[in-house]
């Protein structure tokens, strides 16, 4: 932001097209900031998926012997 004040300063541009300079280069930082949230928020995601999907196929097992045994009880 000096580097550019300077130069304007130097090209004779006025502080209204410093300031709106300013404002789009912060909107694009908080952007990309709000960007890289996201995909972290993405990610934690996956991986939560992930350990779901895990844990289900642990437990299918049990759930289909429970399931079984539900079903033989009803018959007895």
């Amino acid at each position: 932001m000096e580097n550019l004040r300077e130069l304007s300063r130097e090209k004779g541009v006025g502080d209204a097209l410093l300031l709106h300079i300013g404002a789009r280069l912060e909107e694009a930082r908080n952007s990309n900031l709000e960007l890289k949230d996201i995909k972290e928020s993405e990610k934690q995601l996956e991986e939560d998926d992930g350990s779901k999907n895990s844990e289900i196929s642990k437990n299918k097992p049990q759930h289909k012997w429970l399931g079984s045994k539900i079903k033989s009880h009803e018959e007895a």
